[in-house]
């Protein structure tokens, strides 16, 4: 933005002074010529000020309008509401190591970031996230089965749940994990380690996976 050149204020205001001593010392010499000098003097001055405060008043409008554009772009994000929590509709029966577990039933997605479909979270904004898998496993006759399954972020483990030797009893195992995410990062479940035969319960909140927005950068 052009800046005003105000060099010549302090020479206005010298010659303002002088004029007045003048007047003051000598006030049968001044005349006419000696007031209106000072009458267009105070008129540029009045001119000047009144220039100055309307470029301060476009600055602080300038001001305002940056920092409203700005938060709609920053603040929005940091504000925005980020939280979910899925099942899984029906039980999964032997997946492989490497399959995904994709929990399809949603009762949570704000801020739409976890997809059904594929089974994963991609985190919206920068910030720290909680993360939570609740894994369960029907009674298994078979005397000797592992199941492994691992909480990951962009395919580097961040928790585990296992689910081993399970021949009388129900299993119920959780994790949780809280870690800071990068815009776009994925987090999911994923078999790690099957050893026999396993099943994942499904429905009735028998497994679940969950997590949410602590707070954005």
């Amino acid at each position: 933005m052009k800046r005003t050149d105000m060099s010549f204020v302090p020479y206005i205001f010298l010659m303002f002074v002088s004029v007045l001593d003048g007047l003051i010392l000598n006030p049968e010499e001044g005349g006419q010529t000696d007031t209106s000098f000072l009458q267009q003097l105070l008129f540029e001055e009045k001119q000047l000020r009144m220039n100055l405060e309307q470029k301060v008043q476009d600055l602080n409008s300038r001001v305002a309008s940056l920092e409203h554009h700005t938060c709609e772009s920053t603040c929005e994000a940091k504000q925005k509401s980020v939280a979910f929590m899925a099942q899984l509709s029906a039980s999964i029966v032997n997946p492989v190591e490497g399959h995904v577990i994709v929990f399809d039933d949603i009762i949570t997605n704000e801020g739409a970031a976890y997809n059904n479909v594929h089974g994963i979270f991609t985190a919206p904004v920068n910030g720290t996230y909680e993360f939570s898998l609740i894994v369960s496993s029907p009674p298994n006759p078979s005397s000797y089965h592992e199941f492994h399954l691992f909480l990951m972020r962009n395919n580097v483990q961040i928790g585990y749940v296992f689910l081993d030797h399970n021949t009388q009893f129900w299993l119920r195992r959780i994790t949780t994990a809280t870690v800071h995410l990068k815009q776009t990062d994925e987090v999911w479940v994923q078999v790690a380690w099957v050893k026999g035969d396993h099943e994942i319960g499904g429905c009735c909140f028998h497994s679940l996976f969950g997590g949410f927005l602590i707070h954005a950068d």
